[in-house]
């Protein structure tokens, strides 16, 4: 394709041109960005430093603020929300707590970190009875370990799951045996019966049959309990 020396110089320009101005965008969004990095993470030392005085609601609102300004890459939201799962966990939100802790891991926390985010959730769910989720991030815990060995977390979830053992062993225990094979009396059919019928004439007929239940019982129940009243 023949182009001439104008057609070049044109296109030339406009690369240039576009070139340029991509580049001056690339240049500025950087700068606003490390701005609200810097903000952020200054926010969460901050609710850091309250946390440790146990100011636990001002903490958790600069937590909020630092997510608030955080850039949705930055490392300070995983941390942010994880942070502020701990303020809650202490106040005994555990709904919250649970809530963020799952944010925190879907804004890319650490891997070499998410075994104590993993167990303050099972914290917060064994609290509000969420059994499941604890077997389940208990699971996740112990391969965890594996890959990164710490003796604390590692006792840590030795004692976890020889508690929910305990309260399960316990929790059979204390649910009755329940008789498959046990019939009911013909009493007790013709009583659940009763609640069901409307008929004036019907009613009066069940109770009289119930009295004669009192002295009596019949095996197998009467025939008439196996079809439906007229109403």
């Amino acid at each position: 394709l023949a182009l001439d020396f104008a057609t070049i110089e044109e296109l030339h320009t406009l690369l240039q041109r576009q070139h340029t101005e991509l580049l001056q965008q690339l240049l500025a969004a950087p700068p606003r960005q490390k701005k609200e990095e810097e903000k952020a993470q200054a926010l969460r030392l901050q609710a850091n430093a309250l946390y440790k005085k146990r100011k636990y609601e001002e903490a958790v609102g600069l937590f909020t603020q630092a997510l608030q300004v955080c850039p949705a890459a930055s490392e300070n939201r995983s941390l942010c929300f994880s942070n502020r799962a701990a303020v809650h966990l202490l106040r005994k939100k555990f709904a919250a707590c649970v809530r963020d802790c799952d944010l925190a891991e879907e804004a890319g926390y650490k891997r070499e970190g998410l075994t104590k985010l993993l167990l303050r959730r099972v914290k917060a769910c064994h609290a509000l009875g969420l059994r499941t989720r604890c077997v389940l991030d208990l699971a996740r815990v112990q391969q965890l370990v594996v890959e990164f060995p710490d003796d604390a977390l590692q006792a840590e979830l030795v004692s976890w799951k020889q508690q929910l053992l305990k309260e399960s062993q316990q929790r059979n225990k204390a649910e009755k045996p329940v008789a498959i094979n046990a019939k009911p009396s013909a009493a007790e059919i013709l009583s659940v019966f009763v609640d069901g019928v409307v008929s004036v004439s019907t009613r009066k007929l069940c109770f009289a049959l119930q009295a004669a239940l009192h002295t009596v019982d019949f095996s197998p129940p009467p025939p008439f309990c196996s079809y439906e009243c007229s109403r």
